[in-house]
């Protein structure tokens, strides 16, 4: 596959593996990712409103895993969060961003936090970028440092999915269902289908679109 121009980009895709060094200024600021990922855009406002009215408690302590540079974790402080957070394992991404001192650099199946730390965990888009050697360890970790009131949230891309195609940074595409069975055996959440069609309403009226959306909580 030839993508953006860039010619060697289909051996990328070959390994299925990708370093920490490809998330580096070359896919921020779009020369190998996704087309806007160098701006702090209206799309994150519209998430982070979103996640704002669904979260509602300014003072729970919400993680980002996978935040890149922030910027979700920027709109949230906007609408009045105190204890947002942020983990990455792009050392590049933190530089770049406006809230660095809420952001760790770390790989997601080894989160520097404590058990029980988080009333939110997040992952938005992340999740198909890692590898399935490591997502049963990754699943792990996103459960363990939430605690039994917990609201997990993760938006991602499905197989199929419009867009997931054209990046060969999306490693681990997967079918809807594989993915709910895989986070339910792993992480030992169980699905909130109300809370689900509640965030994805609330998407609508920020006019933005929940890709993928699951929310989870303890059983």
């Amino acid at each position: 596959m030839v993508w953006r121009g860039i010619e060697d980009y289909s051996l990328v895709a070959q390994l299925k593996r990708l370093s920490a060094e490809h998330y580096d200024a070359g896919y921020w600021h779009g020369r190998t990712g996704p087309s806007g990922q160098d701006s702090d855009s209206g799309m994150y406002f519209g998430i982070g409103q979103a996640l704002a009215d669904f979260i509602l408690n300014r003072n729970a302590r919400v993680l980002d895993c996978g935040c890149g540079p922030g910027w979700l974790i920027r709109h949230l402080v906007s609408l009045g969060f105190k204890q947002v957070y942020g983990v990455d394992w792009s050392v590049y991404a933190k530089r770049l961003s406006p809230v660095a001192e809420r952001i760790q650099v770390a790989t997601l199946d080894r989160l520097p936090y404590e058990d029980e730390e988080f009333d939110v965990v997040l992952s938005w888009q992340v999740l198909e970028h890692q590898d399935e050697c490591t997502i049963d360890t990754i699943l792990k970790e996103l459960a363990r440092v939430g605690n039994s009131k917990t609201l997990w949230v993760h938006s991602l891309l499905f197989e199929g999915t419009a867009g997931a195609v054209d990046n060969a940074s999306h490693t681990l595409l997967r079918s809807k269902s594989w993915w709910l069975k895989r986070v339910l055996a792993v992480s030992g959440l169980v699905q909130s289908l109300e809370e689900e069609q509640h965030l994805a309403s609330l998407f609508g009226n920020a006019k933005c679109e929940l890709t993928g959306g699951m929310v989870l909580r303890r059983n």
